[in-house]
Formats: structure tokens, sequence, C-alpha cells
């Protein structure tokens, strides 16, 4: 086996803020897998093991191409939530020429902490979109399956992989409740999505399903009509550090074709002008008799 481990993301306690180091424990077992261990001296109360934060064991089998194995803790940011049961762990590793694996021959097992009662096992290949891992009744990946966790009797979690991303113990976050300023968009206006609710610090981001050929969606929530028809529009949050990504129900606007007044074409105007000319005319006509003097015409009396 070759091994190399980097570890340097700080953990903060319960009992101080400054930053700790942790270096993981390697070992090789009896028959050949590959042991790596975190434990923190100073962290108190957390695991099944009192210091122990994980324990990745990896197989010969899994192993096959002599791989450069990396694990290590992340928190994006300083105010770790370890002490609460909430971490993510990443493991990966490499070939001798630095490329990254994902698949693996065989399964390895990650050894996590107690989960809180509301801990999801989940993983993830971005630290911002998060898939629950299934359930395993047994210690046994089934083939075919990608991954799966077993609690143990101590009530430790064991996640069962055979492909490498990070792994957490992650925490539901609230829904999110999408609406809009105004359902019925017109072509060529802009209305606005609004969505409330999640707790992670990233920020809320709002899509849309139709490809852009209905309406334009910005990532701050507003809504561009583009084309007559009907807009699907949500709304999703990020894991942040210790959640889950949630995602809002769909909501629809309906996009209508602006009305644009007609202009009349060149024919047509000339016939209004002149149609306007001769009322004008008639207007003017009438005005003049209504006022004119009358004159009698006759002969007068010769005396």
């Amino acid at each position: 086996f070759t091994t190399t481990t980097i570890l340097s993301v700080a953990l903060p306690t319960s009992t101080t803020v400054a930053p700790i180091f942790l270096t993981p424990e390697i070992s090789v077992a009896a028959n050949g897998s590959l042991i790596m261990q975190l434990n923190d001296t100073a962290l108190q109360g957390s695991g099944a093991d009192g210091q122990r934060i994980a324990t990745a064991v990896v197989p010969l089998a899994a192993n096959t191409k002599n791989l450069v194995w990396n694990m290590f803790m992340f928190d994006r940011i300083q105010g770790s939530r370890l002490d609460d049961g909430y971490m993510t762990v990443i493991i990966n590793a490499t070939t001798q020429a630095g490329v990254n694996i994902k698949q693996l021959d065989a399964p390895i097992e990650i050894n996590l902490i107690i989960p809180p009662l509301d801990g999801v096992l989940a993983h993830s290949q971005d630290d911002k979109t998060w898939f629950a891992i299934p359930r395993l009744l047994t210690r046994v990946l089934p083939v075919g399956q990608p991954d799966g966790y077993f609690i143990e009797a101590n009530g430790s979690a064991t996640i069962f992989s055979r492909h490498l991303t990070g792994f957490g113990i992650r925490k539901p976050q609230p829904a999110l409740d999408l609406s809009m300023a105004k359902f019925d968009v017109v072509d060529g206006s802009v209305s606005r999505a609004v969505a409330v609710g999640g707790s992670s610090e990233d920020p809320i981001r709002y899509h849309t399903f139709d490809n852009n050929e209905v309406c334009d969606v910005t990532d701050s929530g507003l809504v561009y009509g583009l084309s007559p028809g009907v807009c699907t529009i949500f709304a999703t949050r990020a894991g942040g550090s210790i959640y889950l990504n949630v995602s809002s129900e769909t909501i629809s606007a309906n996009v209508s074709e602006a009305i644009v007044p007609q202009v009349p074409s060149a024919g047509r105007l000339h016939y209004f002008l002149i149609l306007a000319i001769l009322l004008v005319g008639c207007v003017l006509l009438g005005t003049v008799a209504r006022f004119a003097v009358p004159v009698r015409v006759g002969s007068r009396d010769q005396s």
C-alpha cells in the first residue's frame, strides 16, 4: 500500500475556540486492509469511543491499483458542529500518476460517530448537493448497490460505499415556501419569485424546468416572460456545513402574449388622412352655413 494522509481542518470544541488540527492514525490489518482513523483527544462526548471521530477500512479488493489514499474532515465554517453529532468526512484516492479515482472494485467501510436522532447519513460530490444513503439490514452491501449504511450494536453508523466522495451526518432543513409577486406574466415583462425557509448558510437559488423557452429565471428570483406558455419554477438551498440540501414545491406562472397596437400601412394611412380632411371640411361648411346673414331677394315698389 502507498498511503498519503492530509488533514489540516480546524475543529473547535465546546471547551475552546482554538483550532485543533487532527492527524489520522494509519495501520494495516492482518488481512491486508488499510485502516485510517481520525481521533481528537480534546473532543468531549462525541462518538461511540469518546475520542474517535471516524474510521475508514479499505480492503485489498478496493485497492488493486496501489492507490494513494487521503482522509480528512471538512467544515466550510469555523464553527464546527461536530459536538452536536453532525460531520463531514472526505475520502479520496488517486493513482500514482495523480488521477482521481471515483469508482471502486469493492466497497470500503466508513464508521462514524453515533448520529443524532435527526441525523441523516448522506454523500455528496460537491459539498452542496447531498443524497441520503439507504439503510442496510445487514453489514453486507448488495451487489449493484453503490452505497448503504448499517447501525452497529453500539449505535455508531457504518457506511459501505463503492464510490469515493464526501460522507457525512447531515441535518434536514426546514421546507422552502415559494411564492410569486404575480402569476400572470406578459411576454417581455418581469415578475419575482420569493422563497423563505431552510437553515443553511448557502443562499436560496431559483430555477426553471423550461430551458429558457417560456421564461428565464435568475438565481435571485427574477422571472422574465419570453413566450406564451406555462413556466414551472422551483427554489433550492444547498446544505451548507451540516444540512441536507432542500428544494421547494414547484409553482407555475402563465406567460401570455403581449398585445401590440397595429400600425396602419402607408395605403391605409393615406385613406384615413383623406377621410379626416373630408370630415373636417364638412364640419367647417356646416359652421359657415349656420352663422351666415340671410339676404332677401325681390323687386321694390315703384312710386
